[in-house]
């Protein structure tokens, strides 16, 4: 998957959280598929009728609608990082909900 939907390269520091290597791996694939969604989904609030019908039609074809969106979504970067943005904030703030309880 292209690193248009990577975390972070501080990912796990600004996390707090020091995982193995399998944990990391899994992790990370848990948050691109969760941030491809989002993305998606905010996307598609914005989109033409034709273009969300081009969209589902690609369904489970991660590639091609990372590059259909790159060619068709002029903002996609920010709106990609601020759905990174809000994750990160998201997951922080369950980590320190589990923490205090």
């Amino acid at each position: 998957m292209t690193s248009l939907f990577a975390p972070p390269d501080d990912f796990f520091q600004l996390l707090g959280v020091d995982l193995n290597e399998n944990s990391r791996s899994a992790f990370v694939e848990n948050f691109r598929v969760t941030l491809m969604e989002r993305v998606i989904a905010a996307v598609a609030e914005t989109l033409s009728d034709d273009q969300l019908y081009t969209l589902g039609q690609m369904k489970g074809k991660d590639d091609g609608i990372i590059d259909w969106l790159q060619d068709n979504v002029p903002n996609l970067k920010a709106i990609v990082d601020d759905e990174i943005d809000i994750l990160i904030g998201e997951i922080i703030e369950s980590r320190d909900m589990s923490v205090s309880a």
